[in-house]
C-alpha cells in the first residue's frame, strides 16, 4: 500500500475541491457561502501550524494590502477570506507564484471578453469589474499544489 501525505495531497485537494464549488457558486449567484470560506479556512489550519515557523513579515504586509482593497469595495470578501489562509500555509517561493499568478489570471478572467455574463457595452469599453478571484484562486491553488 502506498503511504498518503496527508499534508501534500488530501488537504490541498480537499482545499482545492472547496475553491472550485467557491468559484462555481460565485460565478452563479455572485456569492460564496461563509460554509465554504469557513472550510477553506479549517483545512488551511494544519498547513499553517506546519509552516509557523516560515511565516514572515510579507505574508503580513501582503494581507494588509488585501485588506485595504477590501476595504474600499476593490476585493470580494470571501476571496479575502479564502486567500488569507492559504498565502499563510505557504513558504516564499510558493506565495511569489502564487500571488504573481492569481493577478495575471484574475486579469485575464477579469477582461470583458473572457467574462460570460459581461453585457455588450462592457465588452466594448472595458469598464472597471469589481474584483471576483474565485476562479483564479482556484486554479493557481492548482498548480502551484502540483509543482510544489
Amino acid at each position: 500500500m502506498l503511504p498518503i501525505n496527508i499534508t501534500e495531497i488530501i488537504i490541498p485537494g480537499c482545499i482545492f475541491s472547496l475553491l472550485c464549488y467557491g468559484a462555481y457558486s460565485d460565478y452563479k449567484t455572485q456569492t460564496v457561502s461563509n460554509w465554504i470560506t469557513y472550510g477553506i479556512i479549517m483545512m488551511s489550519l494544519p498547513l499553517i501550524t506546519l509552516n509557523k515557523a516560515n511565516i514572515t513579515w510579507y505574508h503580513f504586509l501582503f494581507i494588509a494590502m488585501l485588506f485595504i482593497l477590501f476595504a474600499v469595495n476593490k476585493f470580494g470578501g470571501a476571496d479575502f477570506k479564502a486567500i488569507v489562509p492559504i498565502i499563510l500555509s505557504m513558504t516564499l517561493i510558493p506565495f511569489i507564484y502564487f500571488m504573481v499568478m492569481v493577478v495575471l489570471v484574475g486579469g485575464i478572467l477579469l477582461h470583458p471578453k473572457f467574462n460570460l455574463k459581461a453585457k455588450k457595452e462592457e465588452t466594448d469599453k472595458f469598464i472597471e469589474v469589481r474584483l471576483k478571484l474565485f476562479p483564479a484562486i482556484a486554479i493557481v491553488y492548482l498548480i502551484i499544489s502540483l509543482i510544489g
